[in-house]
């Protein structure tokens, strides 16, 4: 049977921690910057085991949204098979690990990898309009965070204001989230434009609308998590 270096890969926002699981249970650590030469530093370490495999390596990481973007695309262009995949995915699998640190979780992906590797789907990189569609819907739910929060403040001061004169603060506040308002329909409207002029998710989305109880923004959710459906074996 072939085997394959598994290598997991903690990515953070500077520094990629990296361990090699060999076939026998072995393995090696190694820390490398989260940039282009990182990368290939990285390349070049794993392919000093190439001895021990006789099918090259499967790399492995935490989705970490905007950090492990770079190494996926790095990846991806190489052809190299890689997984990105859910956090908590991995730590259900692997149940109740000792110890929390960039090494250790380096391991425990490693692990993850060759543990069910038969069943792992390899990804590429998502294309570039799925993660302009993924910064988004990031921005759109901050600035939903920030409209619930000043609306909270607008409650506040007009429980206030049966004593002092808020007048002001309560103008103010009122005026944050009319811009809110308005920043939220600009945001939504590139997102209906960028998925309106790409035909294949214009229909994936009308036909996740066609579900009972699946409204616009959770449709779009489930293209940007699934890349457009495209994360999973068919």
């Amino acid at each position: 049977m072939e085997k394959n270096l598994s290598v997991g890969i903690d990515v953070s926002k500077l520094v990629l921690d990296a361990t090699v699981l060999f076939p026998n249970g072995d393995h090696a650590h190694q820390q490398f910057k989260n940039n282009k030469v990182g990368f290939g530093q990285l390349l070049r370490w794993v392919g000093k085991f190439n001895a021990y495999a006789t099918c090259g390596a499967v790399f492995g990481f935490e989705d970490t949204g905007v950090y492990s973007v770079g190494l996926g695309r790095f990846l991806s262009e190489l052809k190299l098979k890689y997984v990105s995949e859910n956090a908590c995915r991995i730590r259900r699998s692997m149940g109740t690990v000792r110890g929390k640190d960039d090494k250790a979780d380096s391991l425990l992906i490693a692990r993850y990898l060759k543990r069910n590797l038969e069943e792992l789907s390899f990804n590429g990189a998502a294309p570039d309009l799925l993660l302009e569609l993924r910064q988004l819907f990031s921005q759109r739910e901050l600035l939903l965070k920030e409209k619930s929060a000043h609306k909270a403040r607008i409650r506040e001061l007009k429980v206030l204001g049966r004593c002092l004169d808020v007048r002001f603060p309560l103008r103010i506040e009122k005026e944050m989230v009319c811009l809110l308002d308005r920043k939220l329909k600009e945001v939504q409207a590139e997102i209906n434009r960028l998925i309106e002029a790409q035909r294949e998710l214009r229909e994936k989305k009308g036909l996740l609308c066609s579900v009972p109880g699946v409204g616009e923004q959770t449709a779009t959710q489930m293209l940007i998590l699934t890349r457009g459906f495209t994360r999973f074996p068919s």
